[in-house]
């Protein structure tokens, strides 16, 4: 599950925004993009069957580099800020709080490394069982275009009654 719907979006329109500069070869270049988006999300809270309606704001930097071999190289960090949600049917309030780093280096040519950390915690502002996702996900294809690493984790956790 990816709950940063916004990054694949700003990712592709930056890259875009890179490839129509026309970056010379001989040097690289950097771009970087320094964003806070409104959003609405829903998920559902395992720990206790509620479905989490939240909204608030993603803050997302990207840094974008086109390296001299016309490699590109992307780095985005994206949290959520003053994020907050009801569950139903408890009706319990939630502060949502994430972190997502994600970094891709594509070098010109078949050789590809992604690795992706995204952290999201649902927190009871009650009585409520909290919530925690983290997902790994990394792949390495070397310059024969094989296959040579790939890591591909996820991991739930139900943390202890918050205190009231």
């Amino acid at each position: 599950m990816r709950f940063e719907a916004h990054l694949p979006r700003l990712g592709a329109a930056l890259l875009l925004t890179l490839f129509a500069a026309g970056a010379a070869r001989a040097q690289a270049v950097t771009v970087t993009t320094n964003e806070t988006l409104p959003f609405t999300n829903t998920m559902p809270n395992p720990c206790n069957g509620d479905i989490v309606t939240f909204s608030g704001d993603i803050h997302v930097v990207n840094h974008f580099t086109t390296d001299a071999g016309g490699g590109t190289h992307v780095k985005t960090h994206g949290n959520y800020q003053s994020v907050s949600g009801t569950g139903t049917p408890s009706g319990a309030q939630y502060r949502v709080v994430t972190t997502s780093n994600e970094t891709i280096n594509d070098n010109d040519g078949p050789q590809t490394e992604v690795s992706s950390v995204q952290v999201l915690n649902l927190i009871s502002q009650g009585s409520e069982p909290n919530f925690r996702l983290r997902i790994v996900f990394h792949i390495t294809i070397n310059a024969n275009g094989t296959t040579t690493s790939q890591v591909e984790e996820s991991s739930i956790e139900c943390r202890g009654q918050p205190t009231p």
